[in-house]
């Protein structure tokens, strides 16, 4: 299968194929089991399903919430359920956050990401009892 362009600015009518640095959802069924996180910085995060525990969103689909065994994924932006529905669907794919000055060039309805921010969770070795100790005065 092909790469599946899914949203982007611009009129789906408009004969304008955006570039993948214009896509904020890119679903492309040519490789694994995984999905790919690109901040604004460029910093690229790639986790595998198989890690995945859950994923919520906000009731106005501006924030999403993906957590996965090693890492929480943090999406803030506009229709964010296309992102949730290939979470759930286990696609292929890459999310992309864009410049938040671009805001203009995407439609209302267009799926919009203006900040994609990825945290390591910590390991259970790291909260357990004993990591929580005081240090001893005078240390």
């Amino acid at each position: 299968m092909g790469q599946k362009l899914v949203s982007g600015p611009g009129s789906p009518n408009s004969g304008v194929q955006p570039t993948d640095q214009e896509l904020c959802l890119v679903v492309d069924d040519r490789w694994g089991f995984c999905c790919q996180f690109v901040t604004v910085e460029a910093e690229c995060y790639l986790l595998p399903f198989q890690r995945l525990v859950f994923v919520e969103t906000d009731r106005s689909g501006a924030t999403l919430k993906a957590v996965f065994s090693s890492h929480e994924v943090l999406l803030k932006g506009r229709n964010l359920a296309q992102v949730k529905d290939a979470l759930a669907r286990s696609r292929n794919f890459t999310v992309r956050a864009v410049d938040v000055r671009r805001t203009e060039d995407y439609r209302d309805e267009d799926l919009f990401i203006s900040c994609i921010e990825v945290t390591e969770i910590e390991s259970d070795a790291a909260l357990s009892p004993d990591s929580r100790k005081p240090a001893p005065e005078g240390v």
